[in-house]
C-alpha cells in the first residue's frame, strides 16, 4: 500500500484527506463503491470547546479498535498481526471526541456505518455504534478499551456485532516495549420473514 496525505488543523477546525493504492485497498475495500476505494481517510473536525479538548469529526476516520494500523511502518511488527486482521482498519461516520486538561484521559463515542465499511450495506437501516476509553498515566503507559456494536447485514438478516478489545502498551526501554491485546466478539444472527 502506499497513500499520499494532505491535513489540515487551525485552532478549532482540522481535517484529512489521504489517497491510497496498492493491493490493500483493492482486497479490503472490494465492498465499497469504486469512487471510494482509493480512499484511506477523508475527514473534518470542528473543536466544540473554547476552554475543553472536545471535537466532533465525521468522514472516514482510522478505526478506534486496537493497537495496529494499516500503515505498516507504524506497527510494531514488520506485517500486521493476526489480532488486527479480525479488527476493521477503517470506519465511516461521526465521533465525538474529549480529552482530559491532564490529557491521561480520552473518551469517545461513535455513530457509523457499520464493522470496517464506508457506504452502508443496502437494505441496512441499523446504525452501529462504538467507545473508547483510552488512560496514559504516563509516556511509557497506554490502557485502552474500545467497543463496538452493530448490524453489519440487511435488517432483514440482522446479524449483530458485539466486540470489546482491551490492550496495555507499556515502553519499558526506549528500544523495548510489551502489547498485551485481548478481543472478545459475540455474533448473534436473526433472520426476519
Amino acid at each position: 500500500m502506499g497513500y499520499v496525505k494532505l491535513a489540515y488543523a487551525k485552532n478549532n477546525v482540522r481535517g484529512n484527506l489521504a489517497l491510497m493504492a496498492g493491493t490493500y485497498p483493492q482486497y479490503n475495500l472490494a465492498a465499497e463503491p469504486e469512487l471510494l476505494r482509493s480512499v484511506f481517510e477523508a475527514n473534518v473536525g470542528v473543536k466544540l470547546s473554547k476552554t475543553r479538548e472536545l471535537w466532533v469529526d465525521a468522514g472516514i476516520i482510522p478505526s478506534h479498535i486496537g493497537f495496529e494500523s494499516a500503515v505498516g511502518a507504524t506497527c510494531w511488527n514488520v506485517t500486521r498481526s493476526i489480532l488486527a486482521e479480525n479488527s476493521p482498519y477503517y470506519e465511516a461516520g461521526v465521533k465525538l471526541g474529549y480529552t482530559s486538561p491532564s490529557e491521561n484521559w480520552y473518551v469517545a463515542g461513535m455513530l457509523l456505518n457499520g464493522w470496517q465499511r464506508i457506504a452502508r450495506p443496502d437494505g441496512n437501516n441499523t446504525p452501529a455504534f462504538g467507545t473508547q476509553l483510552t488512560y496514559t498515566p504516563s509516556d511509557n503507559v497506554t490502557l485502552n478499551w474500545s467497543t463496538f456494536v452493530g448490524n453489519d447485514q440487511p435488517d432483514s438478516v440482522r446479524q449483530m456485532r458485539y466486540f470489546s478489545n482491551l490492550y496495555a502498551q507499556l515502553q519499558v526501554t526506549e528500544r523495548f516495549g510489551l502489547i498485551a491485546g485481548f478481543d472478545y466478539r459475540l455474533a448473534a444472527s436473526r433472520q426476519r420473514r
